[in-house]
């Protein structure tokens, strides 16, 4: 299986990891007990906390993160989605298009997915400035409709 970053699929080693905000990568390495260890590996340790620590404050909280990971985005209808569903077309005898009712709820309110957790430490540490930014950087966002991809930026724009 190959990797394709445009869809969010990241490859096997990826899709299985749990990826971490900064901020809890900080508590992590804070939690680190450095006893027993040589002085390279103390200082080792120090300085990447020290690093992690400047590098947060320019980041989402975790709050933040928490309420990006929650949201759920309905799914653009402008890409080639749309052409997936009319697969999906079922007819009657006299060729009439006629639907269940789980398509008609599709319809209706259309599909909605959440940010997956790559996704959400990515807004929340790259902290783009437009929607267009925001999948420039993070392409995978294109799946979703700009006005709700628009309220996740906006969320995480506050901490520019």
């Amino acid at each position: 299986m190959t990797e394709n970053y445009s869809e969010g699929d990241l490859g096997v080693i990826f899709n299985r990891a749990e990826p971490i905000s900064l901020s809890s990568a900080y508590q992590y390495l804070k939690e680190v007990d450095a006893v027993g260890t040589n002085e390279k590996a103390k200082d080792l340790i120090q300085n990447c906390r020290k690093e992690v620590e400047w590098m947060q404050d320019g980041c989402c909280s975790e709050t933040t993160a928490k309420e990006l990971s929650q949201l759920k985005l309905s799914l653009n209808t402008e890409s080639s989605a749309l052409n997936a569903n009319l697969a999906n077309i079922i007819t009657d005898e006299e060729g009439n298009i006629i639907a269940n009712e789980e398509q008609a709820e599709t319809t209706e309110e259309g599909s909605k997915e959440g940010l997956k957790r790559f996704e959400v430490v990515q807004l929340c540490t790259l902290i783009p400035k437009s929607v267009g930014e925001a999948i420039v950087l993070i392409p995978s966002l294109a799946r979703f409709s700009e006005h709700d991809l628009k309220t996740a930026v906006e969320m995480v724009k506050k901490y520019l």
